[in-house]
């Protein structure tokens, strides 16, 4: 494996170390489950030779279901039924589109769900902003939260989204943005994950 790959999957035990000791939260869980999927994907690939997309397919649907909580309140408010509908339709359809192509990784699931992603991050942006309470940016765990997503989500949703077409076009090309677009947005998204759990701490100004 290469150095950077590495670096990409072992990015989430700076969150997960930071939050150890008060790991209660959705958001360390989620830092903690992303990693027991990239570790079991890749040991799957590279070690035993067997097919590792279905392990990225059920992680689409878990990630979905985190970061949906995350942002509960940002993007649903007070609206509990509505939320719980929202995620049993999701689930259910990603579920029907994905029963004959599960072998494979769901490259039109992964792009709609990242799309989905930036409208919770935008939406999570427009929360903090209509908060009453003045707040520093830099100690809300919400805020770093939010970018650490849109950062990610707004770069693999792009690169979801048009693989097909990259990969027909130029092959080698896909290939190098996979390895470092994807990698880099991962290490990044955990690294600002780290400073959120950080300050998760301090539960002022989050949302509940």
């Amino acid at each position: 494996m290469s150095p950077f790959l590495i670096c990409s999957l072992l990015s989430p035990l700076l969150p997960i170390v930071v939050g150890f000791r008060t790991r209660s939260s959705v958001l360390w869980w989620y830092c903690l489950t992303a990693f027991s999927f990239d570790i079991t994907g890749t040991l799957l690939k590279r070690v035993f030779l067997v097919n590792h997309l279905v392990v990225g397919n059920i992680f689409l649907a878990v990630e979905f279901l985190f970061l949906s909580f995350i942002f509960k309140r940002a993007v649903f408010g007070k609206r509990s039924l509505l939320f719980f509908v929202w995620l049993a339709v999701v689930v259910a359809v990603y579920a029907f589109m994905s029963v004959r192509t599960f072998q494979t990784f769901n490259l039109t699931s992964a792009s709609i769900f990242y799309f989905v992603y930036v409208v919770y991050v935008l939406l999570g942006f427009l929360y903090i902003l209509r908060m009453s309470e003045v707040i520093l940016l830099e100690r809300s765990w919400f805020f770093w939260v939010c970018v650490a997503f849109g950062l990610y989500s707004s770069g693999d949703f792009l690169l979801f989204l048009f693989r097909n077409y990259i990969v027909e076009k130029n092959s080698d090309l896909m290939s190098k943005l996979w390895n470092y677009l994807f990698l880099t947005s991962n290490i990044l998204k955990n690294l600002l994950l780290g400073i959120a759990i950080y300050w998760h701490v301090k539960p002022r100004h989050e949302p509940r």
